[in-house]
Formats: C-alpha cells, sequence, structure tokens
C-alpha cells in the first residue's frame, strides 16, 4: 500500500507540475494575444501614419501648384505694370509733343498775324 501511495503522490507531484507549466503556458499565451494586440495597434499606428505623410504630401504637392500660380499670376502683373508704365511714358510724350506742336502753332499763326499785320502797313 506504501508503494501505491508513493506511486499516488509521485503522480499527483507530476500533475502538479504539469499544471504549473499549463499556467505558465498560459501566461505565455496571454503575453502573446497582448503583444499580438500591440501589434495591431502598432500597425494600425502605422497605417494612420501612412495615411497623414500622404497627407502632408498631398498638401506640399497643392502648395506648390498654388505657388508656381502665384508666381505666375505676379509674372504676369509685373508684365502689364511695365506695360502700363510704358503706356504712360508714351502719352506724357506725346502730351508734351502736343503742346510743342500747339506752342508751334501758335508761335507760327502769332508770326503769320505780325507779317500780315506789316504787309497791311
Amino acid at each position: 500500500m506504501e508503494r501505491l501511495e508513493d506511486e499516488i503522490a509521485e503522480y499527483l507531484a507530476e500533475l502538479d507540475s504539469k499544471r504549473e507549466r499549463l499556467g505558465v503556458l498560459s501566461e505565455i499565451i496571454d503575453r502573446i494575444m497582448e503583444i499580438s494586440s500591440f501589434r495591431v495597434k502598432s500597425t494600425e499606428l502605422d497605417d494612420i501614419e501612412e495615411y497623414y505623410i500622404e497627407q502632408i504630401n498631398r498638401w506640399m504637392v497643392f502648395s506648390e501648384e498654388k505657388i508656381k500660380e502665384a508666381e505666375i499670376k505676379e509674372d504676369i502683373s509685373r508684365e502689364r505694370e511695365k506695360r502700363y508704365l510704358m503706356s504712360l511714358k508714351k502719352i506724357k510724350e506725346l502730351e508734351k509733343e502736343n503742346e510743342d506742336a500747339k506752342t508751334k502753332c501758335a508761335y507760327y499763326k502769332a508770326q503769320i498775324k505780325l507779317k500780315a499785320s506789316e504787309q497791311h502797313k
């Protein structure tokens, strides 16, 4: 009987060690599940990060296009301003020429009147 008790004690000790191993395995599995959920979260974070990087890149491309458009508009505006200033300069020159022509015309009219009055005397 003693032998049977020893065998039972031995089997119980073995069973206890197997239960401990199962407990450790269960903890390991729980940790693996926890880690895999972190991986999922990490993957989600990677996806979110990738999304925002993509959005930033799109925004940068859009901004570059808008900057190029603004530069083109600014160049066109400068050209218009140059043409406007050239036109103003030309108008002033023409006004001066007109004034000079009027002055010459008045001078010649005065000369003609003076010669005509001298001839009538």
